[in-house]
């Protein structure tokens, strides 16, 4: 069974609905409108190999009900690992959620 079949079913059990999609970011900060009137949990798996311009990538629950927002970010520099806002290029990443 998937992570994603997996998440499924668990969310159906809990009386919630799950939902996926994927972007291609173009920029570092991205709302994400799910479909769901509300999110109680998400995140998100790199769809192509992750790249080392963008050693982080993390997904939450939105101040806009029923969103998710997408982080990215990498290094400062190659002898600075303290995280900022990620360049391109951009890989594609799917999202989920789950909530009502």
């Amino acid at each position: 069974m998937s992570l994603f079949q997996s998440l499924a079913i668990r969310a159906a059990q809990a009386g919630k609905k799950f939902v996926t999609g994927v972007k291609t970011p173009t920029s570092s900060d991205h709302d994400i409108a799910t479909g769901l009137n509300t999110v109680d949990h998400c995140g998100i798996t790199f769809v192509q190999p992750k790249v080392i311009t963008h050693d982080q990538s993390v997904a939450f629950p939105s101040s806009t009900a029923g969103s998710i927002t997408l982080q990215h970010f990498k290094p400062t520099a190659t002898t600075n690992p303290t995280p900022t806002d990620a360049t391109t290029p951009w890989k594609t990443v799917q999202w989920w959620a789950i909530g009502n």
